[in-house]
């Protein structure tokens, strides 16, 4: 018997941003902007940068997209399935403030 347990990362942004493996200080993020539609279906499809981290919930709708502008972190950007997309922007953009 197979059993799977799916449950919703939760997401907590103080002075980093922490989401399943994901925990990357603020200070090292650009500015964190929400996808839908069209363009969020090409960012998680033929879009994605191998060098992204990313947390993607097919059944979410929406995400953001955060660069990474440490230039010592090899990761290009973060992509991340959110409801609440407006809102986690804008608690990522509101430190970078």
């Amino acid at each position: 018997m197979l059993l799977s347990i799916f449950s919703a990362a939760t997401i907590r942004v103080d002075e980093n941003i922490r989401v399943g493996r994901i925990n990357v200080p603020l200070s090292a993020l650009g500015e964190a902007v929400g996808l839908e539609g069209e363009q969020m279906k090409m960012e998680r499809g033929p879009g994605l940068s191998p060098a992204a981290q990313f947390l993607i919930r097919g059944d979410i709708k929406s995400m953001i997209k955060v660069p990474v502008i440490d230039p010592n972190d090899p990761t290009a950007y973060l992509l991340i399935s959110t409801r609440k997309p407006s809102e986690l922007a804008g608690a990522i953009n509101a430190y970078r403030g």
